[in-house]
């Protein structure tokens, strides 16, 4: 996969929600080897988080 989709596959939360879950309920990982797909799923609800209180604050002044 070229590296220009491979960023952008980790905007999305599926990626990192998979590598984790598999990892875990098939092949038996212990939660601790699953540490970075777990702060990756963090880490993007934050950006979420953040991008969407941003966009309601910038369509709250526009309506002003």
């Amino acid at each position: 996969m070229p590296k220009a989709l491979q960023y952008l596959a980790l905007l999305v939360p599926r990626s990192s929600a998979i590598n984790g879950i598999v990892s875990v309920s098939q092949l038996g990982a212990p939660l601790s080897d699953v540490r970075t797909p777990f702060l990756k799923l963090w880490a993007l609800a934050i950006f979420y988080g953040c991008l969407e209180v941003g966009l309601e604050v910038r369509m709250r002044r526009s309506h002003h």
